[in-house]
């Protein structure tokens, strides 16, 4: 939706917007795909896996709480913060 916010597209799902999409048939995917000189893995990864490894032990260290409900998402990121700095801070690890 040109000209709004995301947060007004979010709340207001159903305002008018145009469709922009375009589609991409599966043979043209797989050919652009084949020019990425990594693995879908690694293209889609947001850290690397001494990070990712800290951050799944700072989330058992949490208690590894229910991820379901977007309403404990903050906490639970906080919680891991804390964690992970604390880890850092303690035992060297990055």
């Amino acid at each position: 939706m040109s000209g709004h916010t995301p947060r007004h597209a979010f709340t207001v799902p159903n305002a008018p917007a145009e469709d922009c999409q375009i589609p991409i048939d599966q043979v043209t995917i797989d050919a652009l795909r084949g020019q990425i000189p990594v693995s879908r893995a690694e293209a889609m990864r947001w850290v690397d896996d001494d990070f990712a490894r800290l951050a799944e032990d700072a989330y058992v260290r949490i208690g590894s709480p229910d991820l379901s409900s977007i309403s404990t998402g903050w906490s639970t990121f906080s919680s891991m913060a804390n964690t992970i700095q604390m880890l850092k801070d303690n035992l060297h690890f990055l």
